[in-house]
């Protein structure tokens, strides 16, 4: 009897089994559950994918176990690398490259975002110079934005405005300039680019403000030539930890406020600093 009883609560169970089987869920059958690994950037020791593999599903900066040929780079992701050897041509990649230069083994490999990165802008807000009259607005030359990587031996790459350009801005000479006198709260220029860089490795990274800035000053009160030029002896650049320039000048709860650069200096008579500001999106 208690035999019976099994077989029979066996055919019911098999029964209920198959009729779940054969159901529609939301005009689909029901199938086995598939669990996908996660999104990785993978690297190649041959041309298409082919040979000895890498992945790196994280951001960080790592060293390639073996010569890359090929790379995979999913939806989401950046890629970066030195230019050594023509390695990664010098350039973010956000798209698979199929067969490359070779890429030594142990060349450094940033990941600097995944799909879930949340850009950052930085933004020259303004720049602060010292004004005698309105020959000194006659600002011209260039302002950039670069960032490096200490674990990718200092390789910098722009943000600027061209893909791996410098310049946030590249004025010529004669127009006056929206700037300002010594100025708090700078708000005058405004001039933003975006950047994906993944907080994890914000404390590996280094945001430098370049400079190489001047002033048209005309040689007389009648001239119209501005042949007296006001600029800095040499480009400088001031160079900060984009993590600590997060924290103090983005913090989590929204309050920005703009960073000023070091003084400038151009003659005895003029300086500069810049204001940039840093935002999380």
């Amino acid at each position: 009897m208690k035999m019976q009883k099994f077989f029979l609560t066996l055919a019911l169970f098999l029964s209920i089994v198959h009729f779940l089987s054969a159901q529609k869920v939301g005009g689909n059958r029901l199938s086995p559950i598939s669990v996908r690994p996660p999104s990785c950037a993978t690297v190649y020791e041959l041309p298409n994918y082919q040979g000895r593999s890498a992945s790196y599903c994280e951001a960080g900066v790592f060293q390639a176990p073996f010569s890359v040929k090929s790379m995979r780079v999913p939806a989401g992701f950046e890629v970066y690398s030195t230019n050594a050897g023509d390695c990664f041509g010098g350039m973010i990649h956000t798209q698979s490259i199929s067969e490359m230069n070779q890429c030594s083994k142990g060349n450094m490999i940033a990941i600097l975002a995944i799909p879930s990165t949340k850009p950052i802008e930085i933004t020259l807000r303004d720049i602060s110079y010292t004004i005698h009259n309105n020959d000194c607005k006659r600002m011209f030359g260039t302002v950039g934005v670069s960032l490096t990587f200490q674990d990718l031996g200092l390789v910098a790459f722009g943000i600027g405005e061209t893909d791996g350009g410098y310049n946030l801005v590249n004025w010529e000479k004669g127009p006056a300039r929206n700037i300002v006198g010594n100025n708090t709260s700078p708000n005058y220029l405004n001039i933003t680019k975006s950047v994906r860089i993944d907080p994890r490795i914000w404390t590996k990274c280094k945001v430098n403000i370049y400079a190489n800035l001047g002033s048209a000053h005309k040689g007389c009160d009648l001239c119209t030539d501005f042949t007296w030029d006001v600029k800095m002896p040499s480009p400088q650049t001031y160079s900060t930890n984009l993590e600590a320039a997060m924290t103090l000048y983005a913090p989590a709860n929204g309050a920005t406020q703009p960073m000023p650069t070091s003084r400038y200096a151009f003659d005895n008579r003029h300086s500069a600093v810049l204001y940039v500001g840093f935002r999380r999106l």
